[in-house]
């Protein structure tokens, strides 16, 4: 850790870190938390970084919500914004919940109102537990939207809930009218339920009133519910209800509630007079965290008048710039804050550029303290994050390395913020400054180093650390670059083997940080050593290094494995299925011996040692038949020996049924003639020969057509774009709750006549709908559609047309690459019937099912070339060709601009 520690801290630290117990795990956490420390928070953040487990992640993020300081607000905002873990961002939205950071309601109510689907329930019922809603005029502002949303109608629910909870009587005769709406539609009973519960939480002769007059005698549910919610009002004491919370303004002018209230009470003009009559210490006590233009241009006014006197005594200036200079060092910063408050939640880009030009001329203003100066270009390096607002900041920036050194630790603190390209080689110059002379790096290479760990990790992987001759002597100064080891960063030139150090290590902390980087590693003595922690006493060490080993890229150290597992019968259950969950394979080097294990454990009619729990069999098999598959359906030795010659004789045979063969890529025409050779040379399989390999290419030669065509749709561009319209899809279709039978799923997908609920791939259905909405669909592609049953889901999901309250929705994907069907005489629920059957047959002929029909197999062909020459008018080739499939982007370093910074 880069920071020193108490006694106490240290040993929760190495417990959370370490036990695979959730109450060790917990009461160690709760007692970090108590602490209530700077020191305590940073610790928690660090750790949520080194974690590569999704439990104890969101159970840190968790805890992190019982600090109010303004650092572990930003980084919460931070984390519930990145939807690509959705799981860590739900329990993010939470935690900000709890917090008692004012600022905490500004960011949710952001949320609420901007982000996507999955995340705007989640805010919004984080809203409805926070003890003050500061920003309840905002949602109430934006009603509208709620009701108008026909993408997921229970936002409405929510946000209703949301201002009942609160107490927020404004909502009453829009909630009474819905409440009559819902009553008359029996197809709306959620939304009644959802008006009832919010009637019950307000007061009043109106609500009861109209709770009594609802005709709800057939609705069992909801008539008991009217009753419950009449009886809780008619006896409630008319002082203790809650809507009379918001009826008496607070007295105390100087508190944020009661500064809210009467912002938001005024029009634009008297906002601007009320705003303009409060003194500048005063907005910076408060916090500013109230979302108002005439707000935010009040503080860009104080910031930025300069500090000196003007030179016109009579200046219009004179008076605020007078209040300027008599703010205190602490009143000055909270201003600073106040204005980083505002940026966060400002719609208005003008606003935001003027922000960072007032903030660029206190950085730059050498007649501010060093502290103040110092505070702002942070506050720069955060909105420049935020708004993706870098050019004018990294050229500010670019000019304070050489004035003074007390700036520069706010300087690297900035650049790792911003977290661009631009600001990670501005870093490698920084650091490459630093290691030429070894005392600048005593004191600057480690918040270099630090800074560079805030850097996303695909950007840290594009670029090698150069450090000759650098001795690391400081503890902190290892632990920082062992991150960015972890984080896939090329370390070279370090003369002293850190990641061997740390293996090795009697800490605890730096062998997890070692395992961590050893994912990244080549050297295989690294790897010997990670298998010595795999036999470690500490249960902890055990589970990491055998979880990295599962990450690794190379079959080899995968192959390894098969002993660990083996002697030992106590590796805990979950731990394994999290393994086999992440477990990464590369077809180049497939991990051979690993899948025999997985299968003949697995398939064992006396399991013994990890495979007693019916859980990690079926897991063992699913990733040991991956293997396998991979393995068994590379392209043949003699399709290899016969190159070019045999294609002559196969090809035409191909384009007769294929007419356009010629566009397929490479790979997908080699698995195609491979398997037509046994149609081609009947001679050499003759019928003793076994053609079960000809029915796996064919069936394989399906997936490889629709990754060809259907991967370029998902991933040649913007993958998140793509992730939030897959799961649009689903929140549309309402697929997200996971409760649904099997003939109603076929419902929905209009897959009826078809299927039938028995032999529908329900669990393949639900396994895609959790990659999608946890963001792993995009990393995770292969293992997700592993045959041709996930692709037909897929197909039903998000490639067939769908009508939802009489209205059409087409393909989730572009036009251009997935144009409507009608071309084809198949329909996608026919083509994903005959796409499992398939499958089903490549399973027998894969496991043992020994084909001498050449019938057998001729009718398999026709039917799988039927089923690409019918997807292939589905989804036609892209215009202009694809990209070849073993053809490189230009890494970051090779596309910079001639004459820009390259790496150190």
């Amino acid at each position: 850790m880069a920071f020193a520690l108490d006694a106490e801290l240290e040993r929760a630290h190495s417990i959370a870190s370490g036990s695979l117990s959730d109450a060790q795990r917990l009461q160690a956490l709760d007692e970090i938390s108590r602490s209530q420390s700077a020191d305590a928070a940073r610790l928690l953040i660090e750790m949520v970084h080194q974690s590569t487990w999704s439990p104890l992640r969101c159970q840190l993020v968790s805890v992190l919500g019982r600090f109010a300081d303004d650092r572990t607000t930003e980084f919460l905002y931070r984390a519930a914004r990145n939807e690509t873990d959705l799981a860590l961002a739900r329990e993010a939205v939470h935690a900000l919940g709890r917090s008692e950071n004012p600022f905490a309601v500004e960011m949710l109510t952001f949320i609420a109102l901007r982000s996507g689907l999955s995340m705007r329930r989640e805010a919004l019922q984080a809203l409805g537990q926070v003890k003050t809603l500061t920003t309840w005029r905002c949602l109430l502002d934006n009603s509208q939207r709620f009701r108008e949303n026909s993408e997921d109608p229970r936002l409405l629910q929510s946000f209703l809930l949301t201002l009942a909870k609160q107490g927020i009587t404004e909502i009453e005769d829009d909630l009474l009218e819905l409440m009559v709406e819902a009553s008359q539609n029996a197809s709306q009973s959620e939304l009644l339920n959802s008006c009832l519960l919010a009637a019950g939480s307000l007061s009043g002769q109106k609500v009861i009133d109209c709770l009594k007059s609802l005709p709800l005698d057939q609705q069992h549910f909801s008539c008991e519910l009217r009753q419950a919610m009449l009886l809780r009002l008619e006896t409630q004491k008319p002082e203790e209800a809650r809507g009379s919370k918001k009826q008496t303004p607070l007295a105390q002018k100087g508190s944020l509630a009661s500064f809210h209230d009467e912002l938001h009470a005024r029009n634009a003009t008297d906002q601007k007079r009320f705003v303009e009559g409060i003194s500048s210490s005063q907005l910076a006590q408060l916090g500013c965290s109230a979302a108002a233009p005439a707000l935010h241009l009040r503080l860009l006014d104080i910031m930025e008048i300069p500090s000196t006197q003007s030179a016109n005594p009579s200046g219009k200036h004179q008076s605020p710039a007078s209040a300027w200079r008599e703010l205190s060092a602490n009143e000055a910063v909270g201003l600073i804050n106040a204005l980083v408050s505002q940026c966060f939640v400002c719609t208005e880009k003008k606003l935001v550029e003027r922000s960072l030009k007032a903030l660029i001329g206190v950085s730059a203003d050498s007649g501010h303290s060093l502290e103040l100066r110092g505070r702002a270009i942070r506050a720069l390096g955060q909105i420049a994050h935020f708004t993706h607002n870098n050019q004018k900041v990294m050229k500010h920036l670019g000019k304070i390395h050489n004035e003074e050194r007390q700036l520069r630790p706010s300087l690297f603190h900035a650049l790792g913020n911003i977290a661009s390209e631009d600001a990670l080689y501005a870093l490698l110059d920084h650091l490459r400054t630093a290691a030429a002379d070894k005392n600048t790096f005593e004191t600057e290479g480690e918040m270099i180093l630090t800074a560079l760990c805030q850097l996303p990790p695909a950007l840290l992987a594009t670029v090698s650390l150069r450090l000759p001759g650098v001795s690391l002597s400081k503890d902190t100064s290892r632990r920082a670059l062992l991150k960015l080891m972890g984080l896939g960063a090329e370390v070279l030139g370090v003369s002293v083997d850190v990641l061997g150090d740390a293996l090795n290590s009697r800490e605890f902390s730096e062998n997890l940080l070692g395992i961590e980087a050893c994912q990244h590693s080549n050297d295989k003595s690294h790897w010997r050593m990670l298998l010595r922690l795999c036999q470690s006493s500490s249960e902890a060490l055990r589970s990491r290094a055998l979880e990295a080993i599962f990450r690794s890229r190379s079959g080899e150290i995968q192959d390894s494995a098969v002993p660990l597992l083996a002697a030992r019968s106590d590796w805990p259950e979950a731990l394994l299925l999290h393994c086999f969950d992440i477990f990464e394979i590369r077809e180049e080097e497939l991990p051979l011996d690993l899948a025999n294990f997985l299968i003949a454990g697995a398939s064992s009619r006396n399991p013994q040692g990890i495979f007693q729990s019916k859980r990690v069999r079926e897991e063992a098999t699913t990733v040991g038949e991956m293997i396998s598959a991979l393995g068994s359906n590379r392209v043949s030795q003699l399709s290899q020996a016969r190159g070019s010659q045999q294609s002559s004789g196969v090809d035409p045979f191909l384009v007769r049924d294929l007419p356009e063969f010629h566009c397929f890529g490479e790979g997908l025409k080699s698995v195609l003639r491979n398997s037509e050779i046994t149609f081609a040379h009947p001679d050499i399989f003759n019928g003793g020969v076994d053609k079960s390999t000809a029915i796996i290419e064919l069936v394989k030669s399906i997936d490889l057509f629709l990754q060809e065509r259907i991967g370029e749709a998902l991933f040649l561009g913007s993958r998140q774009v793509v992730l939030d319209r897959l799961r649009d899809r689903i929140m549309t279709l309402g697929l997200q709750g996971g409760n649904l039978s099997n003939a109603q799923i076929l419902r929905i997908l209009g897959a009826e006549k078809v299927f039938t609920p028995e032999l529908f791939p329900s669990i393949k259905l639900t396994k895609l709908i959790q990659s999608v909405l946890g963001g792993r669909f995009v990393t995770e592609q292969v293992k997700i559609l592993d045959g041709l049953k996930g692709w037909a889901v897929f197909l039903l999901l998000f490639v067939h047309q769908h009508t939802v309250e009489g209205r059409k929705l087409g393909p989730v994907l572009s036009s251009q690459s997935t144009p409507t069907q009608g071309a084809s005489s198949r329909s996608i629920p026919q083509l994903a019937w005959e796409m499992i059957l398939l499958q089903e047959k490549r399973n027998i002929a894969a496991h043992r099912g020994t084909v001498l029909d050449i019938q057998e197999v001729s009718e398999l062909r026709v039917q799988a070339l039927g089923v690409i020459a019918a997807l292939e008018q589905h989804f036609p080739p892209r215009q202009g060709g694809a990209e070849p499939s073993g053809s490189q982007k230009a890494s970051p370093v090779e596309n910079r601009p001639k004459g820009g910074k390259r790496s150190a």
